[in-house]
């Protein structure tokens, strides 16, 4: 399913989209017969995650938004919505994992992802919120992966203190400030290379 929405998402960046909402129908139709699969059955992925629920209805929830945008014809608004989706998937994916770390890495990523929402929107008080959701994110990351990460997660949690100081700093709070945009190209810079470097190390054993 994954690779199918990254196909998609290839599409919508080439503005193929035709091709786009063919490929939306044929991820429609996997969905239904995953989910008819396995929502009601955790045992059948392993999963004893007390989140599993509430990854089906957030998946079916974003399927439907999407859905809505392509009929509206917002297909960069798609686009991003298909970045917010892959990773929710791979939380749903993560539930069943027995490595430690992974859950808490995609959770942090899934309030990023919103956070990004709000400031695509020019919302302040949405990014404030997300804040708070991220730091809390960090805050049980910190405690769930290898004392090797703390130097890097470290510097990710400066980086979202200096985000909200920055919004904070106008009045009212606006995401258009001056400093907020290049903390925030930094802060998604530094949580990906973050992400890219302990999947591929130890920093997910603690």
């Amino acid at each position: 399913l994954g690779e199918r929405i990254r196909q998609m998402g290839a599409s919508l960046a080439k503005s193929d989209h035709q091709n786009a909402k063919l490929s939306f129908q044929g991820i429609l139709k996997t969905w239904v017969s995953f989910d008819n699969s396995y929502r009601n059955t955790p045992s059948l992925l392993g999963s004893k995650d007390p989140s599993y629920f509430c990854l089906f209805r957030a998946i079916s929830s974003q399927l439907g938004n999407i859905q809505a945008m392509l009929e509206k014809d917002f297909f960069r608004d798609t686009h991003d919505q298909l970045e917010n989706l892959i990773t929710v998937i791979d939380r749903l994916s993560a539930t069943s994992s027995p490595r430690k770390g992974v859950k808490e890495i995609l959770n942090a990523q899934i309030c990023l992802n919103s956070l990004s929402a709000g400031y695509m929107q020019n919302n302040a008080q949405s990014m404030l919120k997300e804040i708070d959701s991220l730091e809390s994110a960090l805050k049980i990351l910190s405690v769930s992966i290898a004392s090797a990460s703390l130097p890097c997660l470290n510097g990710i949690t400066k980086t979202v203190k200096d985000l909200r100081t920055a919004i904070n700093q106008s009045n009212p709070p606006s995401v258009r400030g001056v400093d907020v945009a290049p903390i925030y190209t930094k802060l998604k810079n530094y949580f990906s290379e973050f992400k890219s470097i302990a999947f591929k190390n130890d920093w997910l054993i603690k």
